[in-house]
């Protein structure tokens, strides 16, 4: 057992196209302390059955990919920074019809705390984009789990759910 670390630069070479990026392991036991990144695909922090998760530098997910955020650590998880996801927005001209941000899910075995945020992006989709077809925004969620222990988060505004909006055609 020993310290693993993986640079900005380092994550910096995932390439966008993953269903999913996992960091940690599902039966650890150490804790797992992220800094500041964003991610092109969804990502997911774990720290194992009885580890902690520590979030010192803003997560978040880049705009328009609709990828999300999970954090599941069986101890718990401290929150120090922001984790967001990106806005996803559909102008009047694409071929697509649907907007969708990422949600978020953060699972502790004991406890949830810390001063950031948890913050879900906008959904916006122009007026009729893709004529005959349903127009669809969807905001993420967020969904806290703290086991046996508590939530407590100090941050002003420590969750925000973003907006869906569907421009009508007039």
């Amino acid at each position: 057992a020993g310290t693993f670390n993986l640079s900005s630069a380092e994550l910096g070479t995932f390439q966008d196209g993953f269903s999913s990026i996992v960091i940690g392991n599902a039966t650890g036991t150490g804790t797992l302390t992220a800094n500041a990144h964003t991610f092109n695909d969804s990502i997911k922090l774990q720290s194992g059955t009885s580890g902690n998760i520590v979030i010192d530098g803003n997560i978040q997910t880049a705009n328009d990919t609709g990828a999300g955020i999970e954090l599941d650590a069986g101890g718990s998880v401290s929150l120090n920074a922001n984790l967001v996801t990106g806005n996803s927005t559909v102008p009047d001209s694409a071929a697509v019809n649907n907007a969708v941000t990422g949600s978020v899910l953060v699972t502790a075995g004991s406890g949830i705390s810390g001063s950031g945020t948890i913050t879900t992006g906008d959904a916006a989709i122009g007026a009729d984009v893709d004529p005959g077809n349903a127009d669809t925004a969807t905001a993420g969620n967020i969904q806290l789990d703290a086991g046996s222990g508590s939530i407590a988060l100090s941050g002003a505004n420590a969750l925000t759910t973003g907006s869906a909006t569907v421009t009508a055609v007039s």
